[in-house]
């Protein structure tokens, strides 16, 4: 069987137009041989969102938007074809508005929810929710930074309003003539400082030299101030472990008995009160004294009166004074 030429363009014609129907339906997001499954999301405003937009799960494509309708109440209304057939959806999850760059393309990322709550089917209505764009963000970040500044402005215009008021009030020219004048003193104060400085150098050099001296002796002598340092340790050891409560009671008890002794003196008790208080016994022993004073005088005057001595015996003097009365031959 022949075919004709109007045949063939016929066919053609019908080719053509159906690749057209199927090509402008995949363009408005329809696919005539999709076997997807088929929910939708509601959102109040969708931000740049159009047809046949990615529909992602942790980054991976699994389909893409439909079509978007407005709802009476001016709610837009998101399809979502999902055509992944391995990937399955539970109820739940959360359809999310994002940006997948920084050019500002949107997408709907999918938050899966409990996979216990079962999955989704065709007809099923998902959770919405949309991230900021960046002007909400940058608006959010920049609201409190205009509250602080403007808070800043604030306080700079009551810092500048006292400023204004001090420079105005006369003390402040006081103050700084003041100042002024301190630092000139201070400035001659440090002229001198430094004169007396040169002048004592020398003075100061023997110093340096001294202590060095007394240093070089130090280290020398660093065995003597060892054993010195150990004899303070044994000094300051014996110390605390002696008895000094004791010895501090004893001194008390030493202390008392002297101070009832001289209690005993002062009211004139005993043989030492006596001699101190009884007017007779200096009376006495004054007379005694002076007696005794007259005696030695007059024993060493007259010495001949209390001593009597000879160089020869009795016997001697006998036979002398015979010799003496015995005639001569």
């Amino acid at each position: 069987m022949k075919i004709t030429d109007e045949t063939k363009v016929g066919i053609m014609a019908a080719f053509g137009i159906a690749i057209l129907i199927i090509g402008y339906s995949f363009l408005k997001g329809n696919n005539l041989f999709d076997k997807s499954i088929t929910v939708y999301a509601v959102y109040s405003n969708v931000n740049g969102l159009t047809t046949s937009s990615a529909v992602v799960v942790n980054g991976y494509n699994v389909g893409r938007v439909g079509k978007i309708e407005m709802r009476a109440d001016g709610n837009l209304v998101a399809e979502i074809k999902i055509s992944e057939k391995n990937v399955r959806i539970p109820k739940f999850s959360t359809a999310k508005l994002v940006s997948l760059d920084i050019m500002g393309t949107k997408a709907l990322d999918i938050k899966l929810g409990d996979a216990a709550a079962g999955f989704i089917e065709t007809g099923d209505t998902l959770l919405a929710d949309a991230e900021l764009n960046l002007q909400d963000m940058v608006s959010e970040q920049i609201a409190p930074l205009k509250l602080k500044a403007e808070g800043l402005i604030s306080s700079v215009d009551t810092v500048m309003a006292v400023v204004e008021g001090i420079l105005k009030n006369n003390s402040i020219n006081n103050s700084l003539n003041n100042v002024e004048s301190a630092t000139a003193k201070f400035s001659l104060l440090a002229s001198h400082i430094d004169s007396l400085l040169l002048t004592e150098m020398a003075t100061i050099q023997g110093i340096l030299r001294g202590l060095e001296d007394v240093l070089a002796i130090v280290e020398r002598n660093g065995e003597n101030l060892d054993s010195t340092f150990t004899n303070l340790n044994h000094l300051t050891g014996s110390l605390a472990a002696a008895d000094i409560p004791k010895l501090l009671n004893t001194i008390d008890s030493t202390l008392n008995h002297a101070k009832i002794l001289l209690k005993t003196i002062n009211e004139g008790e005993g043989t030492i009160g006596l001699l101190l208080h009884d007017r007779q016994i200096y009376d006495n022993l004054e007379a005694a004294t002076q007696s005794l004073d007259s005696l030695l005088v007059d024993v060493k005057e007259n010495p001949k009166r209390y001593v009597h001595f000879s160089v020869f015996s009795k016997s001697d003097k006998k036979k002398e004074k015979d010799a003496a009365t015995k005639p001569k031959e």
